[in-house]
C-alpha cells in the first residue's frame, strides 16, 4: 500500500515517453537533446523523492539543451511540486503563502513524500493519518491547494476513508480538475469513480459498511485477549468439597470474580464477597502425605478450598500420583488479578 505523487509520476511519464519517442523516430533530424545517462540521472532524483535537487537538475540541463521538449515539460511539473505557493491551477495565487504558512505547506509536502518512501505498513498508515489530520487545518484556511486535495484524495484511498476520498474528489472537480490534461490527475479521480466515492450516497453506505467492519475486528480483538487472559489466569485445581470430598478442574481467577469448573460442576464466587484467604494443610492418603492449598474465606456459603496441581493430575481424575504445587501458584494470581495484600499466611481485601 503506498501513495503516489501525481506530479513527480507525470514528470517520469514524460521522461520515458521522450525516450521512447527520440528512439523510435529516426526519419527527421531531431533537436539536440539530453543525453539518456543524464535523463537516467534525473529521474533517478525523482524517483527518490528528491525534487527540489530534481528541479536543479533539469534547470541546468537546459541552460546546456534549451530545444528538448522532455527536460522542459519535466521542469515544468517540477516546478508546481516544488513550488510552495500553488504554481498548480486552482492553488493560492503565487506570493500569497509567506512564513509559518509557507513552512508547513512544504512539511506537508516533505511528510506526504515521507510516506509515500516508507516500506513499513504500520509507519506509513500512521504518516498518512498525520498528514489527513495536519493538511486538514491547512486547508481550512488555504482550500485552494489543489495539489494538497490530490495527495489527500490519494492517501484516502490507502486509508480506505470514502467520506475524505470523496471530500477530496469534490473539491478537485470543483477545481476544474475534470478538465485537466494531467492523465495522473484523471486517473486519480477515475479511481475515486470506480470505488464508488464519487456518490454521495454510496460513500455513506461505505461509511456504514466500515464502522460495522471495524466494530467487528475490535470485538474479535477483544474476544480474543479476554480468552488469551483466561488462559494465562486459568490453573488445573484439586476441590475440596463437603466432607473434603476431592474433585478435579480447572480454577479461573477473573478481574472481579473466580469459577471453578470440573467434575463435580461450576462454581463461581466473587472477589467482593472473599473476607480473607489463607493456606490450609491436609493429609493426602494417596500420596502418604499432606499437601496444601488456599482456603477462601466468604461472608456467607462456606468456605472454597483448592490445592494447585498438574494438568496430567485433572486428566486422570485420581490423587494416585498427584503433582502438587505449593499454595503460591494460585496465591500470586489473586495478587495480580484482586490485589489482595499479603499478611503473613492470609491474604486480605485491600482497604475500601
Amino acid at each position: 500500500m503506498g501513495i503516489c505523487f501525481i506530479i513527480s509520476a507525470t514528470a517520469l511519464q514524460v521522461i520515458a515517453q521522450g525516450n521512447r519517442a527520440s528512439a523510435g523516430d529516426t526519419s527527421t533530424v531531431q533537436p539536440k537533446q539530453a543525453p539518456d545517462d543524464l535523463l537516467k540521472k534525473l529521474s533517478d532524483l525523482i524517483h527518490a523523492g528528491k525534487y527540489a535537487e530534481a528541479q536543479q537538475s533539469a534547470a541546468d540541463l537546459l541552460q546546456a539543451y534549451p530545444n528538448d521538449q522532455r527536460l522542459i515539460k519535466a521542469k515544468a511539473l517540477l516546478d508546481k511540486l516544488v513550488a510552495p505557493a500553488g504554481a498548480t491551477q486552482g492553488n493560492t495565487k503565487p506570493g500569497q503563502l509567506s512564513g509559518m504558512d509557507k513552512v508547513e505547506y512544504n512539511a506537508l509536502l516533505e511528510l506526504a513524500r515521507e510516506a509515500q518512501q516508507n516500506t513499513d505498513l504500520d509507519q506509513q498508515k500512521a504518516s498518512l493519518k498525520q498528514f489527513m489530520d495536519e493538511s486538514a487545518t491547512f486547508l481550512q484556511k488555504y482550500p485552494g491547494e489543489m495539489l494538497l486535495w490530490q495527495i489527500r484524495a490519494a492517501s484516502a484511498m490507502s486509508l480506505n476513508e470514502p467520506a475524505a476520498g470523496y471530500n477530496a474528489g469534490q473539491r478537485l472537480l470543483a477545481g476544474g480538475a475534470a478538465d485537466s490534461n494531467d492523465p495522473n490527475l484523471l486517473q486519480l479521480l477515475a479511481k475515486l469513480k470506480l470505488r464508488g466515492w464519487m456518490d454521495k450516497q454510496k460513500v455513506k453506505e461505505l461509511e456504514v459498511k466500515a464502522a460495522e467492519e471495524q466494530k467487528y475486528r475490535a470485538d474479535s480483538l477483544e474476544a480474543a485477549r479476554l480468552k488469551a487472559e483466561e488462559a494465562q489466569y486459568t490453573l488445573p485445581v484439586q476441590h475440596f468439597h463437603g466432607l473434603l470430598g476431592r474433585s478435579y478442574g480447572h480454577l479461573t481467577i477473573n478481574a472481579n470474580d473466580a469459577v471453578y469448573e470440573g467434575a463435580d460442576g461450576t462454581v463461581r464466587f466473587y472477589r467482593d464477597e472473599i473476607i480473607e484467604i489463607k493456606t490450609f494443610a491436609v493429609f493426602e492418603e494417596d500420596l502418604n502425605k499432606a499437601v496444601s492449598g488456599l482456603l477462601f474465606k466468604r461472608k456467607k456459603d462456606g468456605n472454597i478450598m483448592f490445592v494447585a496441581v498438574a494438568e496430567d493430575t485433572v486428566a486422570k481424575m485420581t490423587g494416585k500420583g498427584m503433582v502438587c504445587y505449593p499454595p503460591s501458584v494460585i496465591g500470586d494470581i489473586i495478587l495480580k488479578r484482586w490485589h489482595f495484600i499479603p499478611d503473613g499466611k492470609f491474604l486480605h481485601p485491600p482497604a475500601q
